[in-house]
């Protein structure tokens, strides 16, 4: 059934989180609610999991959304209204538990108003920019900016035009 999982301490903003939750949320130790002025929200379905590691940040009206399953690693921040969801949103009522799963490496930062999408991966220490749609897998340090997310590149690294055809 249902159910919510935390280790404390857990700190809560003024506005306190949302849960619609038909399946699993577990929250491991310091996880912070930082609803100032607006709830953050998390909702599965009946076979969704989200899993969110110790230190993780949730900045005011993050949103997740878990079918199957979001999992975020420890000390990561999500900023002000940044979303992630393991589905396609019109296809969330009709097709519970078919969503593609969400993993969100250790110290990620994701910006004010990112929008990570089902299947991504985002590997440890990467950086999603504000505003940046993120629907294909990131690697570890890697940075992104733009709709669609873009990579950036890193200081003294070739250019896109510079490197060699692939063969």
């Amino acid at each position: 059934g249902a159910r919510i999982e935390f280790i404390p301490p857990i700190q809560v903003g003024p506005c306190r989180p949302v849960f619609r939750n038909g399946g699993r949320i577990r929250l491991d130790e310091g996880v912070q609610f930082a609803g100032e002025s607006r709830p953050v929200r998390l909702s599965t379905g009946p076979q969704g999991l989200i899993a969110i590691g110790a230190g993780t940040r949730l900045g005011p009206g993050v949103a997740l959304s878990a079918l199957r399953r979001i999992s975020i690693g420890p000390d990561c921040v999500l900023g002000e209204a940044a979303v992630v969801v393991d589905h396609v949103a019109a296809a969330a009522p009709a097709a519970p538990g078919r969503g593609s799963p969400v993993c969100i490496g250790a110290r990620v930062h994701i910006g004010p108003r990112a929008r990570i999408l089902a299947g991504v991966t985002i590997g440890e220490g990467a950086v999603v920019g504000p505003g940046a749609i993120v629907a294909r897998n990131l690697a570890a340090g890697a940075s992104v900016d733009g709709d669609p997310a873009a990579t950036a590149l890193s200081p003294g690294s070739p250019s896109p035009a510079a490197a060699p055809a692939a063969a």
